[in-house]
């Protein structure tokens, strides 16, 4: 008696749903009734992902602030550094601390705009 193919067409459609769904590859493998490594074979030949991606929240734009620090880089120029660490050491502070409570409060105080403004004219 022939082994029955459980790789067919439709299964295969399925496994990126079922992933998306949320499970896990082990609970996709015993579903098709197939090893995880069979499983995990199968899917690389056929380009299909096994790999759970977090559901995304809201868009960063309806995301409520959050407190929490991030991490940001930016560049300038050597005159604005030196700036910037000359008020700093006045204030007892780091240049980072300061440039970072510079732009904390041209944002909070929405003074992006006003800035920009005044450097056009």
């Amino acid at each position: 008696m022939p082994k029955q193919k459980l790789f067919t067409p439709a299964v295969l459609e399925q496994v990126p749903r079922w992933v998306a769904s949320g499970q896990k590859a082990a609970e996709i493998s015993a579903r098709i009734g197939c090893t995880l490594g069979t499983l995990r074979v199968q899917c690389s030949r056929e380009g299909i992902s096994l790999k759970r991606r977090r559901r995304d929240p809201a868009p960063e734009s309806t995301k409520p602030h959050s407190t929490e620090p991030r991490r940001m880089s930016v560049r300038l120029p050597r005159s604005i550094v030196s700036i910037i660490q000359t008020h700093a050491e006045r204030k007892g502070i780091t240049a980072q601390r300061l440039a970072a409570s510079l732009l904390g409060k041209i944002a909070e105080d929405n003074l992006v705009d006003a800035i920009l403004d005044e450097e056009a004219a």
